[in-house]
């Protein structure tokens, strides 16, 4: 189960690296993401492209990308060396995505009143990856 749990911590992340990379490149490509219509809330062009989609000048999506490739590289020493320093920094960084997630969670829900599926996908990967970090860091030295 621990060795499981290590998986998991480096395989989410990369699940992220795909999703921001989608996200990003059609911010690029300025093309609205085809998002299921079938109820009014659901607009991935109103968040992808609105005022909070930029923070200092760079797409979020862009800024997810390389959160999870750092995530990536951290999830993998922390993997592979099993220690308290590797678990340590992937404790602060997931804890630092998992609230960055919820922030946003409620800027969608809230602010914008419009939620993006694909930034969903990525709230929920940074969920459950903080989830599974934590009982990385929980199961002690040995996880």
């Amino acid at each position: 189960m621990r060795l499981v749990l290590r998986w998991l911590a480096v395989l989410f992340p990369l699940l992220g690296i795909f999703v921001a990379w989608y996200l990003t490149r059609e911010h690029y490509g300025y093309v609205i993401l085809p998002c299921p219509a079938h109820a009014s809330f659901i607009d991935c062009g109103q968040v992808l492209h609105g005022r909070y989609a930029v923070l200092f000048g760079m797409p979020l999506a862009l800024l997810g990308l390389i959160f999870y490739i750092a995530e990536t590289g951290i999830a993998l020493y922390a993997h592979i060396h099993n220690n308290y320093i590797g678990k340590l920094l992937l404790s602060v960084f997931s804890a630092g995505g998992f609230l960055f997630s919820l922030y946003l969670l409620f800027l969608q829900i809230f602010v914008i009143r419009a939620i993006c599926l694909y930034c969903m996908a990525s709230a929920f990967i940074s969920i459950f990856e903080a989830v599974v970090v934590c009982m990385i860091f929980i199961n002690g030295k040995h996880a």
